[in-house]
Order: structure tokens, then C-alpha cells, then sequence
């Protein structure tokens, strides 16, 4: 589990958007076929 405490709203804002684009962006996953999900949703449109 990770815990993070925060002291400021602006701070809290900026670690959950650069969380976000981590998570989104340049860390592919297993679950899809090991791309990221910016790519696998470019790959497979709605």
C-alpha cells in the first residue's frame, strides 16, 4: 500500500497529475499486450 500525506491542495494536485501521466504514459502494461495505455487507445479506437 503507498501513503503519501500532503500539505498543501496545490501539492496534492500536482503528485495525482504526475501519478496520472506515469500510470497513462510510459509504463506499459502486461494486461495490454505490454503497451502503454496511450498506445493500446491509439491501437484500438472506440
Amino acid at each position: 500500500m503507498s501513503l503519501e500525506w500532503f500539505r498543501f491542495l496545490a501539492e496534492t494536485k500536482s503528485v495525482i497529475e504526475n501519478r496520472r501521466r506515469h500510470d497513462n504514459a510510459p509504463r506499459p502494461h502486461s494486461s495490454l499486450y505490454y503497451l502503454t495505455p496511450h498506445e493500446f487507445k491509439q491501437q484500438h479506437p472506440p
